[in-house]
């Protein structure tokens, strides 16, 4: 009888070790999905500075500009300056001092939404830097929306700049 528990033992232990580590396992994938849609945010302190410093310089636009809207143009421009008052952004939207420094033939990049609530990021080439409005041509084609293609002159605000080329 001993020899069948000691024969049993090896074969237990290692279903119990592996149990554990799918159980940890299947821990981290909750805790993951639940910061991904929304069943818990769990954010890093670094995360929640920017959260408030983007909350605190946060201006909305009120340039009198003509500006794409899904209703005339079919798209719009994502404001994600306003977006990073909730959204982390991974690496963060320039600060309003870095956008200002723009200049002509700089490259940076804005997220376009279609009719569809489907957003694209896209690469511009600024064509005319006149802080906080600014005109540039696309440099690449978003998908589904007809009325953008390479080329493009596009008007944008700084509020939709989401990254600067370096």
């Amino acid at each position: 009888m001993l020899k069948e528990v000691d024969t049993l033992s090896p074969g237990i232990i290692s279903l119990i070790v592996v149990a554990i580590i799918v159980a940890v396992y299947l821990y981290a994938e909750h805790k993951k999905s639940g910061r991904y849609f929304g069943k818990g945010v769990y954010l890093s302190r670094k995360e929640k500075q920017q959260l408030a410093f983007f909350k605190q310089i946060y201006t909305p636009i009120t340039e009198k500009i003509d500006l794409p809207s899904i209703n005339k143009d079919g798209y719009e421009f994502e404001d994600v300056a306003l977006s990073a008052r909730e959204i982390p952004y991974t690496p963060p939207i320039p600060e309003p001092a870095d956008i200002k420094k723009l200049t002509k033939d700089q490259n940076v990049k804005i997220v376009v939404i279609d009719q569809h609530g489907e957003s694209q990021r896209v690469w511009v080439r600024l064509t005319d830097a006149q802080y906080p409005v600014f005109d540039g041509k696309l440099l690449n084609n978003p998908f589904d929306i007809e009325e953008l293609e390479d080329g493009t002159k596009i008007r944008l605000h700084s509020n939709h700049i989401l990254q600067i080329e370096s």
